[in-house]
């Protein structure tokens, strides 16, 4: 399943920030919000990456084992997506996040990027699939607009503890997601 079949079918694909991407060269840590089941693929199809794939177990302080692998990973000039809410999250907003993406970006010393997925609140592609006639008779009239906001890529603060750096993350991810088209 590609950004094309999602975009003709259920969703309008809307991404802001793409030149921020084109721009890029060498290791990246991507950290979004995580609303769908979709958004690794649409990630992956916009920014043209082949992503490092980590188990959730990787967002855990206490996995260093998977810590050593994405450091590697970075080493190579790969790039990483991490989902620091640790799960989906449908509801609109954004989740308290943990450190795994702030304690990935102040070890490796890499850019990080910043994005924001919008327009998965409270979809259910159970529902979807369940009940179709519904669900198409609801969107049928007009696609539901999917937004994927990439943001000014930063380097971690190295004199900051990684609390703030966290929180510094959620505040970067929070004004993506909720101005998706003011991409500042």
């Amino acid at each position: 399943m590609n950004k094309e079949l999602l975009s003709t079918s259920l969703f309008d694909i809307i991404i802001c920030g793409m030149e921020r991407v084109q721009k890029l060269e060498g290791p990246l840590i991507v950290v979004a919000n995580h609303k769908s089941i979709f958004d690794s693929l649409l990630f992956a199809e916009a920014i043209s990456v082949n992503p490092g794939l980590f188990p959730l177990e990787f967002c855990f302080p206490e996995n260093e084992k998977e810590m050593e692998s994405a450091l590697k990973i970075l080493e190579k000039s790969g790039t990483i997506f991490i989902y620091p809410e640790g799960e989906i999250f449908k509801r609109t907003g954004l989740k308290i996040l943990n450190d795994c993406a702030a304690r990935l970006a102040k070890e490796s010393k890499v850019l990080v990027m910043p994005a924001a997925i919008v327009g998965f609140e409270n979809f259910s592609l159970f529902w979807t699939l369940v009940n179709p006639k519904t669900y198409w008779k609801a969107y049928r009239r007009e696609k539901r607009k999917i937004y994927i906001v990439f943001g000014p890529v930063f380097y971690a603060d190295q004199n900051k503890p990684v609390d703030r750096i966290t929180e510094d993350i959620r505040n970067r991810i929070r004004d993506l997601y909720i101005n998706p088209r003011i991409v500042g």
